[in-house]
């Protein structure tokens, strides 16, 4: 799979592992994660955000690390800046969740 489809859906899964994680631990167990809590919103946006803007395609015959190297290094600033931009938002999200839940009281 390119490197331009398998980041987005790499953020995209852990965004949706460490929620599906913090829920079971929350049913189960009545406790949550916090600093994870506050990484799921940054994953996600991250993830919807390469996949609505990916990232450079590495030309044919590249190896796989070159392959993902190509695809930060090689996207335009433009995209980079929306990356940053939607980290800096899912962050902001998160940490008000985990604010309004109360993990900076403790």
């Amino acid at each position: 799979m390119a490197a331009s489809k398998l980041m987005p859906l790499t953020m995209l899964g852990a965004g949706v592992a460490i929620a599906v994680i913090n829920v079971v631990s929350v049913a189960g167990w009545n406790v949550y994660f916090g600093k994870w809590l506050a990484a799921v919103p940054v994953f996600l946006a991250l993830g919807v955000a390469m996949l609505i803007f990916p990232g450079a395609e590495a030309p044919p015959g590249t190896s796989r690390g070159e392959e993902a190297e190509h695809y930060w290094k090689a996207a335009p600033t433009s995209r980079k800046a929306i990356w940053i931009l939607s980290g800096a938002v899912g962050l902001a999200i998160g940490l008000y969740a985990v604010d309004h839940l109360g993990y900076f009281e403790r």
